[in-house]
């Protein structure tokens, strides 16, 4: 089975993280894709060019922190025994995330619960929402007790 770990740098993404190594990453059975989404920087003013050295810097700065977080993770699922994938994918995480898992034709995704509330929800969106309605695969949503 390929099972996609959706991460960020938060502690409910290192909780799910963990929960899947414990409860659901079977050995010899299991390749663990790990997936960090990076939101693309907008340009500071309408009038700033494409080439900005500033944007370009910050770009390259947020995929090597991407490119950090997704080593530390894949070592974690590596040293628990599992093989393991990592990848750093750059756009509109929900649909980037759904792009990729369909790309990989995964069996199951899993991500950490937020806990936005639902008003902050309602108005900025939730990834977990958007995934459960445009996956056709299982979507476990791990919640930290």
């Amino acid at each position: 089975r390929t099972v996609v770990v959706a991460l960020d740098e938060t502690e409910n993404s290192s909780y799910a993280l963990r929960w899947t190594i414990e409860n659901i990453l079977q050995q010899g059975r299991d390749l663990a894709v790990l997936i960090h989404c990076r939101t693309p920087f907008s340009a500071p003013s309408p009038y700033a060019s494409f080439g900005d050295p500033d944007q370009y810097t910050a770009e390259i700065q947020e995929r090597e922190r991407s490119h950090s977080l997704l080593k530390k993770y894949a070592m974690d699922v590596k040293l628990s025994g599992f093989a393991v994938k990592a990848i750093s994918i750059r756009g509109d995480c929900r649909t980037e995330i759904v792009r990729k898992v369909t790309e990989l034709k995964a069996d199951m995704v899993i991500v950490g619960s937020r806990d936005l509330g639902k008003f902050r929800r309602v108005l900025h969106g939730s990834t977990d929402d958007y995934l459960s309605h445009h996956l056709h695969i299982p979507l476990m949503i791990v919640k930290k007790p």
